[in-house]
């Protein structure tokens, strides 16, 4: 899946391209800060997480969240694909429907123009429909017109169904001398020709909405069909697909809470399968017995990584809780460095997080150019051996060279 993004409020690349994502590659996005690397990342993860819950709706409050002028999913414009916001539904069709009305709106617009000449009461109650009627015959002519007043076939409707109750006004109170006209070019019997003329040419008007209210949703229809297949198959690939995302401020206490969460949790069951029937607790024991060694496994493969130059930590289980040792040492991990407790953070996510992408903003942070120089061909191991993929956001030009020799994908902003 190919995702292209850009923003709002940071100035576009000369090359387009270089805002395309491909998901199913490792990727690396450099540049400055304020560039929209850590909104990217946030808009990758909140796209995977919201794939099956009103998904509709919560992209559009994504886009305006991150401020993106652009979201494209597999070269396919998201703004294009909205149900709830698409005008380019409503207002195709409208074109096309005031076009097929031309000539009725033209001789609607040239009597209430002769009405409104009789006389200044007139021209008062007819001006506003005068001027909607300006509108609807620009859109006839150019397809623009003011699109915030007329959008959709709703609003042409209330157009010539207020215009039906003002000439029906001025036809039944003209007869009681309500209304007179003074200006010697027209007399109660031309008046009323004029009215009953407009009368029947927007009884015309009104009928065809009725076949263009039809028109418009059997041509929406197909377009709304096309579009939900769209994004079911979206949401499926979206909802195959999980993400973590681990960012600078991702705290290791939550992290290694959740882990000694789920040795609690293993080792309880294990102590409820002496109440169970004996053809359940080999199963169950069995399964819990791979849970806690997928634990032990994931432990060593952190260790070994530690050990080949991370100042001496090492990270172990005792009574039941993830530990940290240093130079042979359990310590709390308050007194680890800022640097230290990155990069147990950083292994420990990626070995006991389940995700198909991780996505890591600015890895670099609190490490020393000897860690940084190790890191990403670390996280790279660990990703492959788990089949995952990384999208990675970075200012750091070590690490960016370290990802580019990797073969990562670059996106430079």
């Amino acid at each position: 899946m190919e995702l292209e993004f850009s923003f709002k409020d940071v100035p576009q690349d000369v090359m387009n391209e270089h805002r395309n994502i491909d998901l199913s590659k490792n990727t690396v996005i450099y540049g400055n800060n304020g560039r929209g690397k850590t909104r990217i990342l946030t808009a990758i993860d909140n796209l995977h997480k919201i794939a099956s819950i009103e998904f509709q709706s919560k992209i559009f409050n994504l886009v305006e969240e991150l401020n993106l002028s652009t979201l494209k999913i597999d070269g396919k414009d998201f703004t294009e694909l909205s149900l709830l916001k698409n005008k380019k539904l409503e207002s195709g069709y409208l074109t096309k429907y005031v076009k097929s009305i031309e000539f009725a709106l033209n001789d609607l617009y040239i009597v209430l123009r002769e009405l409104s000449g009789i006389s200044f009461v007139f021209q008062e109650l007819l001006s506003r429909h005068l001027d909607e009627l300006r509108l609807l015959l620009q859109i006839a002519e150019s397809g623009r017109g003011n699109r915030r007043q007329i959008n959709n076939l709703i609003k042409v409707d209330r157009i010539f169904r207020t215009c039906s109750l003002t000439l029906k006004k001025l036809r039944n109170d003209i007869s009681h001398g309500f209304y007179s006209t003074t200006n010697g070019f027209a007399d109660e019997r031309d008046v009323f020709l004029y009215i009953r003329e407009a009368l029947t040419i927007n009884e015309y008007l009104l009928r065809t909405l009725e076949d263009a209210h039809y028109r418009e949703l059997e041509e929406n229809n197909e377009k709304v069909k096309s579009i939900k297949v769209f994004q079911k198959e979206l949401e499926n690939s979206l909802n195959r697909n999980d993400t973590c995302y681990i960012s600078p401020d991702t705290n290791l206490d939550v992290i290694m809470n959740k882990i000694d969460e789920n040795i609690k949790k293993n080792i309880e069951k294990y102590g409820f399968t002496f109440f169970e029937k004996e053809d359940i607790v080999k199963i169950t024991r069995e399964s819990i017995t791979n849970k806690i060694k997928e634990i032990q496994d994931n432990i060593i493969i952190a260790n070994k990584l530690l050990s080949t130059g991370y100042g001496g930590l090492e990270i172990l289980i005792q009574s039941g809780r993830i530990k940290v040792k240093k130079n042979s040492e359990v310590i709390d991990c308050e007194k680890l460095s800022s640097g230290e407790k990155r990069i147990i953070k950083l292994f420990l996510s990626v070995l006991f997080e389940k995700a198909n992408i991780y996505l890591i903003d600015e890895p670099e942070v609190s490490l020393s150019l000897n860690f940084q120089s190790k890191l990403i061909n670390d996280l790279v191991y660990l990703c492959e051996r788990k089949g995952s993929r990384i999208i990675l956001a970075t200012h750091a030009p070590y690490v960016f060279k370290d990802c580019i020799a990797n073969d990562f994908e670059r996106l430079e902003l």
